[in-house]
């Protein structure tokens, strides 16, 4: 298969079909300076509010991460044996970037808690069925207490009320914190299954309804 018809199946890929086109005319071909254009325009929009740059945060830390515990876990003797002497490099930048992106992203969720707590109060007078609106609230509050303590673990870890917060107090407070985290991510998965069996009935509904539909209506 020809370097022109290939597909773009990785960054390899798009890498080396660039460069070639870059050689032969100098100029970005068209579709991939689409691609591009695509691309960076919808980080952007991400970018232009505080939860979308947390969520871009989040991901360049789960994905460094992934990949130092990937080496902390490792069935390979070599590796584990190379992790002990500090001799991988790209193993050191992941937990270093994982580290900084978690403190980083603690100001993204600096009083958060009062948005979900508002939330709360919207989803009360909103015209839905009585198990969503519970769920709903259900994970509204425990995001407001998950968001609250994660402000409260902040305050600790850099200092404030040292005699308060004990490291037995803010170990408690870690674990409560991921447990209302939990409580939240499960809400938020049946609201998704829910949602995603309104969606599958209404579409059935309209195909009956497209079905019965004299055949020069649909056409």
């Amino acid at each position: 298969m020809s370097l022109r018809r290939r597909t773009l199946k990785s960054v390899h890929d798009f890498a080396e079909v660039f460069s070639k086109k870059f050689s032969e005319n100098g100029q970005i071909p068209a579709k991939y300076g689409s691609y591009l254009i695509s691309t960076a325009s919808f980080v952007g929009t991400q970018m232009s509010s505080s939860k979308g740059r947390d969520k871009i945060c989040s991901l360049i830390q789960y994905l460094a991460q992934f990949y130092f515990e990937c080496h902390n876990h490792s069935s390979i003797p070599e590796v584990r044996e190379l992790i002990k002497q500090k001799k991988i490099s790209s193993y050191r930048i992941a937990v270093n970037i994982e580290s900084s992106m978690s403190s980083g992203r603690k100001i993204f969720r600096f009083l958060k808690f009062m948005d979900e707590i508002a939330e709360v109060s919207k989803v009360a007078k909103l015209k839905k069925k009585l198990s969503r609106k519970i769920l709903m609230i259900i994970g509204h509050l425990a995001s407001a207490v998950y968001f609250f303590l994660d402000n409260t673990v902040w305050f600790a870890s850099v200092g404030f009320f040292k005699d308060f917060f004990t490291d037995p107090m803010i170990s408690y407070l870690k674990y409560r914190k991921d447990l209302f985290s939990f409580v939240r991510l499960i809400t938020n998965l049946c609201l998704s299954i829910i949602r995603r069996k309104n969606t599958i009935s209404k579409a059935r509904k309209y195909k009956e309804v497209i079905d019965d539909l004299p055949e020069r209506s649909v056409r």
